[in-house]
């Protein structure tokens, strides 16, 4: 195997095969964009403390006051025509960053005059193991070239953050320990309550 003149693909960490996701808005639930990403999502909740100071004491009392809500940053891929025939240009690309972009805006309903809505509400799905809903926060676009001759650019490389909508019930770290249950040899996490 050392004098093949290539590498195998499964011999290169590199090689990792993208895993398809869509992003639906589900406001209008007609919107939605189809993405591909090699890189896993990065999740984050992060609790909040007030300090009680107390009198001879060097450093203050901390009591838990809430956990934020739980964000998960994607790091997501959109590209124009790969291979000739396939019905897509550099515009849907340019497209698709408009309408991520756009998630992070409010909704004025019909004109300015009516009443303010909060931003539309997504749910993003990633492969077979990821389905949440929530709102979309600071999304940020990389251009990928070459350009074509609109000045579209081949491809935009997206960075978002999704902060997830909580449950009206309180959270303890039981609640969220339970949701990894132990089955044979393996973890199977269930997102159950959500």
């Amino acid at each position: 195997m050392a004098d093949t003149p290539y590498t195998l693909m499964s011999d290169t960490p590199e090689s990792v095969f993208p895993l398809e996701g869509n992003i639906l808005d589900l406001n209008d639930k007609r919107s939605f964009i189809r993405f591909w990403s090699f890189d896993p999502p990065t999740v984050a909740a992060e609790p909040q403390y007030e300090h009680q100071p107390v009198h001879g004491r060097h450093a203050p009392y901390r009591f838990y006051s809430s956990t934020g809500p739980e964000t998960w940053e994607f790091h997501i891929h959109l590209r124009g025509s790969v291979e000739g025939g396939d019905k897509r240009s550099n515009e849907d690309p340019w497209k698709e960053h408009l309408f991520l972009k756009s998630l992070a805006y409010p909704d004025y309903g019909s004109g300015k005059k009516g009443p303010i809505k909060p931003p539309h509400a997504v749910l993003v799905t990633w492969g077979l193991s990821i389905n949440l809903q929530g709102v979309i926060k600071t999304p940020r676009f990389t251009w990928v070239p070459p350009y074509d001759e609109n000045g579209y650019p081949w491809g935009i490389d997206v960075t978002f953050t999704l902060e997830v909508d909580q449950q009206t019930t309180p959270f303890d770290y039981r609640d969220v320990r339970a949701q990894a249950e132990q089955t044979g040899l393996g973890m199977t996490v269930t997102r159950s309550g959500r």
